[in-house]
C-alpha cells in the first residue's frame, strides 16, 4: 500500500543519484530519430540526431560517447514535492548544489503529457565538466528525464526541449515485465518485497507497508549494476570505499568491517557499517567477467538488525549477472 506523504528529495534523490553514479557513457550506433519508448518505463520520446536507445540504462546515448539522456521513474507520490523545488530557482539551487549541480534557469514548457518544469545548468563530476537539462514530467508515475553532455558534444539546450516537448507518458508496465529485464536476476526473500526498478539497471526492495519511506524507518535494499564495461579501477576494496563517500545516504557513514566474500558469481567485497543517523548499512560489491561491476546496499534500522540479516544475505546470494 502507497504512502499519503511526498517523499523528501534527500531521500529520493540519493537513491536515485546512488544509481546515476554507476552509468557511464559508452559507444552507440546512430539511427534515425523517430519516437521510441523507453523499455521499462512509461515513456516515449523521439531522441535527437545520432541517439540510441542504451543497453545500460533506462534512456538513449549518443554515438559519440558524449552525451546520455536518463529516464527515471518514481512513485506518482513523489510529485508534489519535486515539483515544489523544481519551479522555484532559489530551491532548486540550494537543493541540487549539494549533488555538485549548478542551476541557472527555469521554465515550463508545454508538452503532449502537459505542462513541464524544465532545470538547465551544469555539473562537475571529477575532472569532468557536464551541461545538464532536467525535466520533471507528471503520469501514472513521477518522470524525471536529465540530459547530461560533455562540453564538447553536440548536444544543446534547443535539443533537450525538443525532445522533451514530443515526450509522451503511457501506462506504467507491470513490475514482472520491468524486472525481467533487469541486466541481473533477482529473488526478494521476506520480510523484502521489490517495490520498482529504476533506470533499467536497478532495483528497489523494502520490508514493510510503505512503497515510499521518506523517514527511512523501513529496511530499504537497493541493487544496481554498471554494464558499461568500465569496472571500476581495479582495486575492487578501494571501489567501494570511494563509492560509499560518493552517495549521499552514507557518505558520513562508519565502516566497521570489511571481508572478502563472493557476490553474483564473481569475487566480491562486503563493507558494513553505521550511517550518521544509526542505521546499519552493508554494501556488496562485486566486478564480472566483462568488467561489469555490481553493488547492492541495505539500510536497516538498528532495531531491525537481525531479523533481516538473513534475508539480506539470501537475497544477495540469488543475484547473478545476465550473460
Amino acid at each position: 500500500m502507497l504512502s499519503n506523504r511526498a517523499p523528501t528529495f534527500t531521500h529520493v534523490g540519493s537513491v536515485v543519484l546512488l544509481l546515476i553514479a554507476l552509468l557511464g557513457y559508452g559507444p552507440a550506433r546512430a539511427q534515425a530519430p523517430t519516437a521510441q519508448q523507453v523499455p521499462g518505463t512509461t515513456v516515449s520520446m523521439t531522441p535527437p540526431a545520432g541517439f540510441v536507445l542504451a543497453t545500460e540504462f533506462s534512456g538513449f546515448r549518443n554515438q559519440e560517447g558524449t552525451a546520455s539522456i536518463l529516464v527515471v521513474e518514481l512513485p506518482a507520490e513523489a510529485y508534489p514535492q519535486l515539483a515544489a523545488m523544481f519551479g522555484d530557482l532559489e530551491m532548486a539551487r540550494k537543493a541540487f548544489a549539494t549533488k555538485g549541480i549548478s542551476v541557472s534557469t527555469v521554465k515550463r514548457i508545454d508538452t503532449p503529457s502537459g505542462p513541464v518544469v524544465f532545470l538547465s545548468g551544469t555539473q562537475t563530476a571529477g575532472t569532468a565538466h557536464l551541461n545538464k537539462w532536467m525535466a520533471l514530467l507528471k503520469g501514472e508515475k513521477t518522470v524525471l528525464i536529465t540530459f547530461q553532455a560533455t562540453e564538447g558534444s553536440a548536444l544543446t539546450e534547443a535539443a533537450a526541449e525538443k525532445a522533451t516537448e514530443n515526450t509522451t507518458l503511457g501506462s506504467v508496465p507491470s513490475l514482472p515485465e520491468k524486472v525481467s529485464k533487469l541486466p541481473f536476476k533477482i529473488e526478494a526473500t521476506a520480510p523484502f518485497r521489490i517495490v520498482d526498478t529504476i533506470m533499467g539497471s536497478g532495483v528497489m526492495l523494502t520490508a514493510g507497508d510503505k512503497d515510499v519511506d521518506p523517514e527511512g524507518k523501513q529496511p530499504m535494499l537497493v541493487v544496481a549494476a554498471d554494464m558499461s564495461g568500465k569496472g571500476g579501477s581495479g582495486d575492487l576494496a578501494q571501489t567501494a570505499r570511494a563509492m560509499i563517500a560518493q552517495t549521499q545516504i552514507l557518505k558520513d557513514a562508519t565502516i566497521e568491517t570489511e571481508k572478502a566474500i563472493r557476490f553474483a558469481g564473481s569475487d566480491g567485497i562486503l563493507l558494513s557499517g553505521k550511517t550518521q543517523d544509526g542505521r546499519h548499512f552493508s554494501q556488496f560489491a562485486a566486478v564480472g567477467s566483462q568488467r561489469h561491476f555490481i553493488r547492492m546496499v541495505a539500510f536497516v534500522p538498528a532495531d531491525r538488525v537481525d531479523e533481516t540479516r538473513d534475508a539480506i544475505e539470501a537475497i544477495a546470494r540469488s543475484i547473478a549477472l545476465k550473460p
